[in-house]
């Protein structure tokens, strides 16, 4: 079976739009992206009105009469939300370093999402009129977002793939597992002993105890079936609280993410003693994060630890000579040794084989597929932000050579037709659809 990498040809153009790149505010130079994460019809080529062409206006002139006069005429015919961001966060360098001026024009954008993929999870996300969901995918290695999309059927505006008020849940199984294999040396065979439920963490099961401790599970399978007693045991045997705050601000949590559109900062608290500390450690605790942030963290993760800035833009054509500018990818963080990463990803192999995605994937990777490895982890929570259930899964393919990470979530009030591990194995088989194929 051959495995195709996604093209940079496949991109969304944004043309004539003539946006002033222009110093609005003292020394930094911003750009509005209207780039709708719910479209109906990705367009290849979206037009501004003429009005928005006037080459002498600053960008926030063209952004203050497209939000107002023209809102109807082209963000509802398209479907395209109005999403402002700061062009400076992510591109403000290169353009500093002789590339374009601050009073250039940008005579189009050609943007890295796929509009095959977009298309696709937006059409599965109203296929089943979800409540709130969102699916993103990016590339680990570079940091180009492929998919950022969005779907309300409760709250038709939401930008559910850029707000960070969803529990991460056993999302952050994945943190506490890197901390683990770091600080004390723990590898995913590593036989830890535990008691109780395997879904659950009492008073009576978090804490370890020899004599009653009277189950054994590997790591690796812990970790595929989401065992909270055995991360409350990493944390309360093998790290300090000072470990796990140091690690969640390591991935992300508590820092911006410099982006073309706002995004909320992913968020971590934790208070109290050892039954705070197990429980945080086991995803039950005060920590909050965005769909594309969680996307972020499988890449990293599947990335040997280096965390790549996200973009959307791939390449700028700037008027009068200015030339063509083009993304430079770039690392946003190290998250994690590369060992640990490679370990903590080979773990997360067992959650699509034997663990909590299991019964959703082994539909998928068969026959032509059936030599693909997908690394993943689960998470479900109670949330009140929306209230609900919180359905996640994080992951990455191919496991051996990763090509995409991708986050898939579902806000389940109790009448979801599907949760967030089926969104993405829906996702994830129109990925394969494009980009897999015998060679």
């Amino acid at each position: 079976m051959g495995y195709r990498r996604p093209r940079k040809a496949s991109v969304l153009v944004l043309s004539g739009a003539a946006l002033c790149v222009a110093a609005c505010w003292a020394g930094s130079f911003a750009v509005s992206l209207f780039f709708g994460t719910h479209l109906n019809e990705l367009p290849q080529e979206l037009d501004f009105p003429s009005s928005a062409k006037a080459q002498s206006r600053c960008v926030g002139d063209v952004v203050a009469e497209i939000s107002s006069s023209h809102n109807k005429s082209l963000f509802n015919d398209y479907g395209v939300p109005d999403l402002r961001g700061s062009f400076s966060s992510v591109h403000e360098n290169s353009l500093s370093k002789g590339v374009g001026s601050s009073s250039a024009i940008a005579e189009s954008l050609k943007l890295g999402i796929d509009p095959d993929l977009q298309a696709s999870a937006i059409s599965v996300m109203q296929r089943y009129n979800l409540p709130w969901a969102a699916i993103v995918a990016v590339e680990p290695r570079t940091g180009r977002v492929l998919t950022l999309a969005s779907h309300s059927s409760q709250e038709p505006s939401a930008e559910v793939a850029l707000k960070a008020s969803f529990p991460a849940a056993s999302l952050f199984k994945l943190v506490t597992a890197v901390s683990g294999v770091e600080r004390a040396g723990l590898a995913g065979g590593d036989k830890l002993a535990y008691r109780g439920h395997e879904h659950r963490l009492t008073q009576g099961s978090y804490f370890p105890n020899a004599r009653l401790d009277n189950k054994t599970m590997g790591l690796d399978l812990a970790l595929a079936k989401s065992v909270n007693p055995i991360f409350a045991r990493i944390a309360l045997g093998h790290l300090a609280p000072k470990d796990l705050e140091s690690y969640a601000v390591s991935f992300g949590f508590e820092s911006g993410i410099p982006f073309e559109l706002p995004i909320e900062p992913s968020s971590f608290s934790m208070q109290g003693g050892d039954y705070e500390f197990a429980r945080t450690a086991a995803g039950f605790g005060e920590v909050f994060i965005s769909p594309l942030h969680a996307a972020l963290i499988g890449a990293a993760i599947a990335n040997d630890g280096l965390m790549m800035r996200p973009y959307l833009v791939d390449e700028m054509t700037l008027g009068e000579g200015e030339g063509v500018y083009r993304v430079e990818p770039s690392v946003l963080r190290r998250v994690a040794l590369s060992s640990a990463s490679r370990e903590v990803g080979h773990m997360m192999r067992e959650t699509v084989t034997s663990g909590t995605a299991k019964g959703q994937f082994q539909r998928l990777l068969k026959g032509e597929l059936a030599d693909l490895a997908v690394a993943g982890k689960t998470g479900t929570l109670n949330g009140q932000n929306p209230e609900g259930l919180y359905n996640w899964f994080v992951g990455f393919a191919p496991a051996e050579d990763p090509q995409v990470a991708f986050a898939a979530l579902v806000i389940d009030p109790g009448n979801a037709q599907i949760r967030g591990v089926a969104l993405a194995r829906l996702f994830f088989e129109a990925y394969t659809q494009k980009y897999g194929s015998d060679g």
